[in-house]
């Protein structure tokens, strides 16, 4: 929302919004969806004509539940095939990935660059027990029980 307050309704027709979430459909399924909207303005520099927008089933190709929201400035000159975005979040909607501290994900985002405990503690500014701690947790939240099990854990739920 900050986004467009900064903004006028006439630069609103210059980006997309995307973002991912996951619904139930009426036979009790859930299913990924994607949904992308712009706008388009009307003559009067402050109202909206529409917003135009679609929905597609993703769910064959997202296994994971978290949501990313995307705000992309729109290249009219089809110049380029990827801007990158202007905004991105990512929302874990699933509790267990809740428990994690802002660290721990740091920490394990570490450990899957391939980082020892001692280069996570040199890249973090912290000590080597911090990172062990971190690591001892994390296995204990995730119900884990090594580093390889951890690691095949965060990626099949999306945590990284």
């Amino acid at each position: 929302m900050g986004f467009l307050k900064g903004h006028s309704l006439a630069a609103f027709q210059e980006y997309a919004f995307t973002f991912n979430y996951r619904v139930i459909t009426k036979d009790k399924k859930v299913i990924s969806v994607l949904q992308r909207s712009t706008f388009f303005q009307d003559s009067s520099p402050n109202s909206v004509l529409a917003s135009i927008g679609f929905l597609m089933d993703i769910s064959n190709l997202k296994e994971d539940t978290k949501i990313i929201f995307t705000i992309e400035k729109i290249d009219k000159s089809y110049e380029s095939h990827s801007l990158p975005p202007i905004y991105k979040s990512t929302f874990y909607p699933d509790k267990t990935y809740d428990v994690l501290s802002r660290r721990e994900a740091e920490v394990l985002q570490c450990i899957h660059e391939g980082l020892s405990s001692k280069q996570i503690a040199d890249k973090l500014f912290v000590s080597l027990n911090t990172v062990n701690n971190h690591r001892k947790n994390m296995l204990l939240k995730t119900k884990t029980s090594n580093t390889a099990e951890l690691l095949n854990y965060s990626i099949k739920h999306g945590v990284i």
